[in-house]
């Protein structure tokens, strides 16, 4: 799944329409939409932003999924 397609699915199970985000962003709604549809690229720097209003994390919207971290096994060896 691509980022504008992410975004898209935050705001829909948010429930804000693409006028309340845009509003909130500084943006047309026409351009918010052409984020949507992947007819505008989303620039890095914008992604913060659009994580807070959303309200959900910066890895969120880029996919990244939860991982759960192991800690590794610490064992120092002597050497001669």
């Amino acid at each position: 799944m691509h980022i504008h397609q992410r975004i898209r699915k935050e705001r829909v199970s948010a429930g804000l329409s693409q006028a309340h985000c845009a509003r909130l962003f500084g943006v047309s709604k026409a351009h918010w939409s052409l984020w949507e549809r992947g007819e505008r690229r989303v620039v890095a720097a914008a992604v913060p932003a659009i994580a807070k209003i959303l309200g959900v994390t910066i890895a969120r919207l880029y996919g990244e999924q939860r991982m759960a971290i192991r800690p590794r096994s610490h064992k120092i060896r002597a050497t001669r």
